[in-house]
């Protein structure tokens, strides 16, 4: 019997859902960050665009996450099959601890 490897969640997988419009039809509780994106694409300005992209991109990971965190089980089955993949693990805190350990999700 052959159990398939996790799938760690990187900033890659993140920034590939945020960019594709797919991902939000299929996965609808994500449509907050791409609002937020929008927004705040539109108002790069002036300045190091390098450099606010980096920080848009940081902000709206950390809202992915959130998201993520608080999505019921069906939602999560959802995420992983936009994903391609049976199992997904990511990085999070120990309430208890303090540490960052990998979860299952």
């Amino acid at each position: 019997m052959s159990v398939e490897r996790p799938t760690i969640l990187s900033p890659a997988h993140i920034t590939r859902a945020i960019a594709d419009n797919n991902f939000y039809t299929r996965m609808p509780e994500f449509q907050a960050i791409k609002k937020k994106m929008d927004a705040m694409h539109a108002d790069l300005g002036a300045g190091c665009k390098p450099c606010k992209k980096r920080r848009i991109t940081a902000s709206l990971s950390t809202d992915f996450l959130s998201i993520m965190n608080g999505l019921p089980d069906s939602s999560l089955k959802r995420l992983k099959e936009y994903y391609g993949v049976p199992r997904l693990l990511v990085r999070a805190a120990d309430k208890t601890t303090g540490k960052v350990v990998m979860k299952e999700v």
